[in-house]
């Protein structure tokens, strides 16, 4: 599938954004379209990153972009819960990596991420947990012993 014209200039425009204020080093890449598999209520899905950072020297992805399509040929697509799908996602993988090098999974992860309405940004901090990743496998609810946690805006 060919992506629309205005997703290609979202897309570029944040990966030059990310290269010119210095995101982009030799240990950090920024990649587009990374599939990242997830598992939601027993059934195997895959969320796609617009754009993700990945450091090389810690072989994490340590932020995400998704660009708002809410205004794109009229479909109701929720931005939001399309980044916390792609940071859940991005928990697993990065635990997958760490496991394979030897290394303790992480427990919880605070994961940055953007939503990017055409060239408007909006920030994000969403904590992710090891729960949360097994809940959403599963197709359950936690059971919060205090205040969920909520995909805080910067």
């Amino acid at each position: 599938m060919i992506p629309e014209e205005g997703e290609t200039a979202v897309v570029d425009f944040t990966v030059e954004l990310f290269k010119t204020l210095g995101y982009v080093r030799r240990e950090r890449v920024a990649r587009t379209r990374v599939d990242l598999p997830l598992l939601i209520c027993g059934e195997n899905k895959h969320a796609k990153t617009d754009v993700c950072i990945f450091d090389r020297s810690q072989n994490d992805i340590i932020l995400l972009v998704q660009e708002d399509k809410r205004l794109e040929h009229g479909e109701p697509v929720n931005a939001r819960a399309q980044l916390v799908a792609e940071a859940v996602g991005a928990f697993n993988e990065n635990n997958a990596q760490r496991e394979a090098v030897g290394l303790p999974p992480e427990v919880e992860k605070v994961i940055p991420g953007i939503i990017m309405a055409g060239t408007s940004p909006a920030f994000f901090k969403i904590p992710v947990t090891r729960a949360l990743s097994t809940h959403v496998r599963h197709g359950t609810y936690p059971n919060w012993h205090r205040s969920p946690p909520t995909m805080t805006p910067t």
